[in-house]
């Protein structure tokens, strides 16, 4: 009788090692909590590289921004809001690589914005003028300060290689 007693006293405690060893390390059970933002649960990522496809993902965004994109479990908390994106994609920004969109930035209003909202995050400024690179670093700089909506503009070849903000 104290033989059986002992071993289950054995395998009690081994277990309770096991399962605070497992918590304690990250088991599979790991929950992300997020508390603001957005979480983006069940979407299929693309990887524009090579073609592979990755899911089931979550993908969280705070302040205009992805913060993280994982395959572990995520628990909006506080303020964060939950979106259900089983059978959609998550595409990384597209590149336009041959605009002319410098001569009429200045424009009202803007299509900028309008790139933006269709997944256009950097485009190629064809026209590589003085004007147009000295105009291209002011609407990156805007843009990246969050004054101005705008996807990135990259220069190729010519006078663009003279200017050491590209």
């Amino acid at each position: 009788m104290e033989f059986v007693f002992r071993k289950m006293l054995v395998r009690t405690v081994v277990t309770l090692a096991i399962a605070t060893l497992v918590t304690a390390c990250g088991g599979s059970d790991d929950v992300l909590d997020i508390s603001s933002g957005t979480v983006i649960h069940n979407v299929t990522v693309v990887n524009t590289r090579d073609g592979t496809l990755s899911a089931p993902m979550s993908v969280i965004v705070d302040g205009g921004k992805i913060t993280k994109i994982t395959p572990q479990r995520v628990r909006p908390t506080g303020t964060a809001q939950e979106v259900d994106g089983t059978g959609k994609f998550v595409v990384p920004g597209y590149m336009d690589m041959h605009i002319h969109a410098l001569d009429t930035a200045d424009l009202s209003p803007s299509y900028f914005p309008l790139m933006v909202a269709n997944g256009i995050t950097g485009f190629r400024e064809e026209s590589t003028s003085p004007a147009n690179i000295t105009r291209a670093a002011k609407l990156n700089t805007d843009s990246a300060a969050g004054l101005v909506v705008a996807p990135e503009a990259l220069f190729s070849g010519g006078e663009a290689h003279l200017n050491p903000a590209f």
